[in-house]
């Protein structure tokens, strides 16, 4: 028996438009998104589970998701990023990956990035 997280983040029964990029897919009105729930509690139910459930989920789930929020918070604060094409294909392996997808990456301050060398 396979389960695939893929496949059911996409399960067209559970989801409108499944393959269309909505994060909000996952919402009520009110609800916190569930990514704040794996942070709190380290495990979440339904049909959001990227870090696997029951007694095989992740060990690492709390420090992927807080090691996240960290590089992502740092990277969006000092640099600028633009597709430089549209929304790119994606390739399903182990993890789901884009496919000819080309970013152009630009420092909010050129005077302050400390990962450039004048």
């Amino acid at each position: 028996m396979l389960v695939s997280p893929f496949m059911i983040h996409r399960n067209p029964n559970s989801f409108k438009s499944p393959n269309l990029y909505n994060p909000r897919r996952w919402l009520k009105d009110g609800e916190c998104p569930p990514w704040a729930e794996i942070l709190k509690e380290g495990t979440v139910s339904g049909n959001y589970i990227p870090f696997g459930a029951g007694p095989r989920v992740c060990i690492g789930t709390g420090f992927a998701m807080m090691e996240m929020m960290i590089v992502l918070r740092k990277l969006f604060s000092t640099f600028e990023f633009r597709p430089c094409s549209p929304f790119p294909a994606t390739s399903a392996l182990i993890t789901l990956r884009p496919m000819d997808f080309q970013l152009e990456v630009l420092p909010d301050d050129i005077s302050t990035c400390p990962l450039l060398i004048p």
